[in-house]
């Protein structure tokens, strides 16, 4: 009788089945298989691709924008990826609503300006809604990473621009939210 042995590696992605069961971590499978002729030994290396899975829980005004979608009621939204390896990962947004008061003018004709968009050093923040302009309330501008979490939080008045140095940040997509206890407004920008 002959004996064979045959080795491979497979490259499988973390959770993917193989002969039933879920892998996830490398490992070694041995098979043996018999015949009038011969005796065959298959080593299969299996090396796991890892995939990921993140979770964000935000919480935003009802009606405000986020990744280029109005939100209007909690909701969950899901951003597929494909890793190096061709193992598809995922990002949740759990995003959860408040509402409190906002006006849908300011909602629909936009709480500030901000310029220029794409920026690669300077960013300018223009509060551009002459309604709002006798307010006394505090106003907070938050400068929001690609991954949803604050880089900067500024209170500021509303009569002025703010110039943000933004040089030094990753190139992406960022975000500007500006709120008051009456008002909530949020734009993206491209850092280039």
């Amino acid at each position: 009788k002959w004996l064979v042995i045959q080795e491979t590696v497979v490259p499988i992605c973390e959770g993917e089945l193989w002969n039933g069961a879920i892998i996830t971590e490398s490992g070694t499978i041995i098979d043996t298989t018999s015949t009038i002729w011969s005796d065959t030994i298959s080593i299969v290396n299996l090396e796991v691709q890892a995939t990921w899975e993140i979770q964000f829980d935000t919480t935003i005004y009802k009606g405000s924008s986020f990744l280029n979608t109005q939100i209007n009621q909690d909701t969950v939204i899901q951003q597929h990826f494909l890793t190096t390896a061709g193992c598809d990962s995922v990002i949740i947004w759990n995003i959860h609503t408040l509402t409190s008061g906002l006006e849908t003018w300011a909602l629909e004709t936009g709480y500030f300006q901000l310029y220029p968009n794409p920026a690669s050093s300077l960013i300018t923040v223009e509060f551009n809604n002459p309604q709002l302009s006798g307010e006394t309330q505090d106003f907070y501008l938050k400068l929001i990473s690609p991954s949803g979490s604050v880089i900067e939080s500024i209170k500021y008045d509303q009569t002025k621009p703010i110039h943000l140095n933004v040089s030094t940040l990753p190139t992406g997509i960022y975000f500007i939210s500006v709120a008051s206890q009456k008002f909530s407004s949020a734009r993206k920008f491209i850092k280039k």
